[in-house]
């Protein structure tokens, strides 16, 4: 099995490659890429391969709808940023304004791990802040739900 799922954002475009893992069933590898907008320039990043297991992608679904949700009581809110034991990637929603639960926008900020040049220090990570219209968030999160039952988790 092999899944991409795009979130769209003003700035960049953020791809997370899903793979089956062998012999397991509650883990996937995931390589997380930043694609930059064209019109600001050329950027292409892609995460080092790290494996995710299964609930944290189902705890992305919720991080996210529940941001919106706290967005409708505080256009201020900012989540915690969101991580994994693997620490592939870093994600955090931030502010932003609230109309409907599909109307509306929020700021989102990516850090991705891009590996460590030299053993014995921490990892580099490489990342953007942009903003995000709701309805990019529900298509994102659709396809992961999506990859969570092809998987047959859940």
């Amino acid at each position: 099995m092999v899944s991409k799922c795009f979130l769209e954002t003003d700035g960049y475009q953020i791809i997370f490659e899903l793979n089956s893992v062998e012999n397991s069933r509650e883990l996937v590898s995931l390589v997380i890429e930043l694609r930059l907008e064209p019109q600001l320039g050329e950027m292409l990043v892609r995460s080092i391969p790290s494996a995710i297991a299964l609930p944290n992608l189902q705890r992305l679904v919720s991080y996210f709808e529940q941001h919106i949700a706290a967005l409708k009581v505080d256009p201020n809110y900012e989540s915690p940023v969101f991580l994994t034991n693997g620490l592939g990637f870093q994600m955090q929603a931030l502010a932003g304004e609230f109309f409907t639960e599909v109307e509306g926008n929020c700021n989102i900020r990516v850090m991705l791990n891009v590996g460590k040049p030299t053993q014995g220090y921490a990892s580099t990570y490489i990342g953007g802040e942009s903003v995000v219209e709701f309805a990019q968030i529900h298509s994102f999160i659709s396809v992961i739900q999506v990859a969570l039952q092809e998987i047959g988790w859940n």
